[in-house]
């Protein structure tokens, strides 16, 4: 499979996203997608209102592609349905990674606790 064909075109996925989906799929999944998947999506999610719209547009594209479950890897697949999603998400806050404010990752992480309790920053590290 040629390199073009395996990359994912994240306008696709922008349609997909809306506040209310975003916050019913987390809900329904987050044990499930695990603390890593929820926490880049929720940096993400928190951060993109204080970026400009060019940038705005890969947070909203890697959400959508979050949000949808039929995905590269379907989300039903026990112990790799969220690798993807992970994957996307962790893609996206690295490509933003200068312009992410330290406001959404704060708000990131206490919405971690409030979902997950206590925590080891280990468990979210993505480098």
């Amino acid at each position: 499979m040629e390199k073009e064909n395996q990359t994912i075109n994240v306008q696709e996925y922008e349609k997909q996203f809306s506040e209310e989906k975003f916050w019913d799929k987390v809900a329904n999944v987050a044990k499930k997608a695990g603390i890593k998947t929820i926490y880049q999506a929720l940096r993400l999610f928190y951060g993109m209102y204080s970026l400009p719209i060019e940038k705005k547009a890969v947070v909203v594209g890697a959400l959508g592609y979050f949000i949808l479950p039929a995905d590269l890897i379907p989300d039903f697949i026990v112990a790799l349905g969220y690798t993807d999603d992970t994957a996307v998400l962790a893609a996206a806050a690295a490509a933003l990674k200068d312009v992410l404010s330290k406001e959404s990752d704060v708000k990131a992480k206490d919405k971690l606790v409030e979902w997950f309790g206590e925590y080891d920053e280990k468990e979210i590290n993505i480098s």
